[in-house]
């Protein structure tokens, strides 16, 4: 009888350690939360916003700034595996969304962007390793600011194309060397100049370019960016071709690059997918649950993660 009292004494003090262990990391976890500090913070959703980017590293996504009831200058990583939030960090720069944005190395480097006031010139990298954000100021051949075009990433170079530079839509395409920190011009820039365009990169050397809009004209036209050469052409193409949209998103998956939602006469909720090999367009049987526009995008393995975005309610 001692012997299971003194037995049942040890599971006592066990459950009541558990207990406190238990307590002590749910008030460590409130407190990060309270205080903003990154941490591991269960079920806490970015806000709904639009405009934001988002990235992939490893096996983790990370959504950066955008638009919703504020500008937001806020770093969310989260992880497909075990789907979480997790707030890690703030950019340390302006809030601001419609950035040009890559990844580098063990970096997401980001550049321009729109404030709610002005085109930002500023260049800043957020090393993803250590949750470090830092302002690059040793740029070489410092360009104007700039927002709400595309970028992909090739080799060391981070290649910025077309967008809005204070009221005038541009057809520029800007490269930075992210070894140097020097920006030059493509020797072609695009056959339009639009804003709200995608780009995708293609056979380790294609940027793939699709709609945009300048004004009140909308465009569905493909063009192929050769990154080496600086070369751009324009593509015919066939099939059942997307209706002309700006401020859509779009991730490419081997030879094909899929299209997500965007706007035109109308928002829209469609798939497209587009063959770059034989330029063949096709419309996916899927649609996506909300008809979206200025929404993010990313590829992870074999899947396409899509977040936030306005609706034509504007939410």
């Amino acid at each position: 009888k001692k012997m299971k009292k003194a037995q049942r004494v040890i599971q006592i003090i066990i459950i009541i350690q558990m207990i406190i262990i238990k307590i002590m990391h749910s008030s460590k976890i409130l407190k990060e939360k309270i205080i903003g500090n990154p941490g591991e913070i269960e079920n806490d959703p970015a806000p709904g916003r639009k405009g934001a980017f988002m990235a992939h590293y490893r096996n983790e996504l990370f959504i950066i700034s955008g638009q919703g009831e504020y500008y937001y200058n806020d770093i969310f990583r989260f992880r497909p595996n075990r789907p979480r939030y997790q707030l890690i960090a703030t950019t340390g720069s302006t809030k601001i969304q419609g950035v040009y944005y890559g990844v580098y190395e063990t970096y997401i480097y980001t550049y321009g962007g729109y404030t709610g006031e002005d085109y930002s010139d500023k260049l800043y990298r957020f090393d993803i390793e250590n949750f470090i954000w830092q302002t690059i100021t040793n740029t070489t051949n410092t360009i104007e600011g700039k927002a709400y075009g595309d970028a992909v990433v090739y080799s060391n170079y981070l290649i910025t194309i077309g967008g809005t530079r204070k009221t005038e839509v541009v057809n520029d395409i800007e490269i930075l060397d992210l070894t140097t920190y020097t920006w030059f011009p493509a020797a072609q820039g695009l056959n339009n100049a639009v804003e709200g365009l995608t780009a995708t990169l293609y056979n380790d050397g294609i940027a793939v370019i699709f709609g945009g809009r300048n004004g009140g004209i909308t465009y569905n036209t493909v063009e192929y960016f050769e990154c080496d050469s600086g070369k751009m052409d324009v593509q015919e193409t066939y099939g059942i071709i997307p209706e002309a949209r700006s401020n859509h998103t779009a991730e490419q998956y081997n030879e094909y690059m899929y299209v997500f939602a965007g706007s035109g006469n109308e928002n829209y909720n469609t798939i497209h997918r587009l063959n770059c090999e034989t330029r063949v367009w096709r419309i996916l049987s899927d649609k996506l649950s909300n008809y979206i526009n200025f929404a993010t995008s990313t590829k992870l393995d074999s899947y396409m993660f899509i977040y936030g975005g306005s609706d034509e309610g504007g939410n």
